[in-house]
Formats: structure tokens, sequence, C-alpha cells
């Protein structure tokens, strides 16, 4: 049976609701959960699916498995789905860290901040990232990322480099001023939604290209993994604008 890989693509990566792929289920549990993606409940179908996606790379061979065999239409597509948010996540996702701030460097001179070194304020924090969880503010200055602090100078860009650079789920400890209050909090980060992969500019362009890789990629993967060699790259204009991982939203290029 051959699914319309551009349809399934745009439906596969669902909101994930852990910054990083959570333990592997045991084998039993995914051959359980696989049974269920056909099952005539919806909540039942979504729970094994969801339960699927954190299972991660280690139940790609059951789900091949199933997908070889099964003549369920929604058991297969679902299987597409899953095993398409696995690659992306495995290939693109879980390298890029992400905070969930919009930032500038402080050009004045602040006396919170130490001669010679950067601050950088908060100007937005984007609902439902590690940062709004963590308890970020607006207003907020972060003056160091894990003890590391950044010369006088540096730009908003090499700020967000010391985050985008970690992988999703990289526990950060992050110093600020809240007003004259200095603070320090242990935040998780989270991972880069697909809109910042496909935005333009100085700052997006290798982001980009990543993305452009790993798409073309995907036919190579799926033949290798599921014997099936019909599947196309996924169709990027059938990408949703606001496809919502990890419940974040797209953000400007400066932001980590």
């Amino acid at each position: 049976m051959n699914l319309p890989t551009y349809f399934l693509f745009a439906l596969s990566l669902a909101p994930f609701h852990a910054a990083t792929n959570p333990a592997p289920q045991p084998e039993a549990d995914v051959d359980r959960l696989i049974s269920q993606l056909g099952h005539s409940s919806f909540a039942d179908r979504e729970s094994a699916d969801q339960a699927l996606r954190e299972a991660g790379i280690s139940a790609i061979d059951e789900l091949a498995a199933a997908y070889r065999t099964s003549n369920d239409y929604e058991t297969k597509l679902r299987i597409h789905q899953v095993s398409e948010y696995i690659y992306f996540w495995e290939n693109l996702l879980k390298s890029n860290g992400f905070l969930g701030i919009q930032h500038q460097a402080l050009t004045q001179p602040d006396i919170r901040i130490d001669e010679g070194k950067a601050g950088f304020r908060v100007n937005a924090v984007i609902p439902g990232t590690a940062a709004e969880q963590a308890g970020l503010k607006m207003g907020d200055v972060i003056v160091a990322v894990n003890g590391q602090t950044m010369p006088a100078g540096a730009t908003a860009q090499e700020f967000a480099s010391l985050i985008k650079d970690k992988p999703a789920g990289t526990p950060m400890v992050f110093e600020f001023f809240r007003g004259t209050q200095r603070m320090t909090k242990e935040i998780r980060i989270g991972f880069r939604p697909l809109e910042f992969y496909r935005q333009a500019g100085t700052d997006s362009n290798d982001l980009n290209e990543q993305y452009q890789q790993v798409m073309r990629g995907f036919p190579e993967w799926w033949t290798a993994n599921f014997g099936d060699d019909t599947v196309q790259p996924p169709d990027e204009d059938s990408l949703s604008p606001t496809l919502n991982l990890e419940s974040l939203v797209p953000l400007q290029a400066e932001e980590p």
C-alpha cells in the first residue's frame, strides 16, 4: 500500500511532551502499542501513537515489521507518521538546543554587569518553551551561562550559539538579574521548531541546509528500514507554516 507522504509528513510532527527523547519502552510494550494503532478508540490510538514517538529509534525494527505485515490502513498510516517523527528527531531536532527567548545585547553601561563583560536582556519569553517553564521573564538580564561570561561587545547571535550548539534536553545554568536581584536557574533546554530551519537570513542558512539535507535523506532511510522504495522526500510546500513541536512557536533569527 502506498501512502501519500506529502500528507503524512504534515501530520506526523505532532506536539511532543518532553524536551528529550524519553527512555525507550520495553520491547513487549512496543509490540502492544503498535497493536493499538488500529484500535477502535481514537483516544487509545492517540495514546499509543504518542508512546511510540517517545520510544524513539529503539522501536523502529518493530514498527518496520508491523508495517510490512499489516493490512490495516490506519495502522500503516500511523506507523508512517511515527517513523517520520523518529527520523527527524534523530537526525535533526534533538541536535539543536532551544531556550525560547527573544533577546538583545545591552549596549549601554549597566552597574549590574562587571566591567568588560556582556549582558543580554530578555525582550520576550515564548509561551510553552523551556524559558517560560523555568520562569524567565521579560526584562531579565542574563550575564552567564554554565558559569561562562561573554566579553563586552558580544552579539546576540554569539550568545545564542552557547545554546543552539547543545543537544535538546541539556541542563544549563543561567545567571541573570531581575531588577537588582541576582538569580540562578538550571534550565533543561528544549528543541528547535521546524520553522527555524526553513527561515531565510544570515543566522538561519546553516539550519536551513541541515533541514534540506535531512529531507533529502528520508527516502533512503525509509527504504533501508522498511523496504518500500516508493517513498519520496516530504513535500516542503505541504508543511504547515505553524507546525508546533513541544508547543514551541517560531522566533526571530537571533533567538536561542
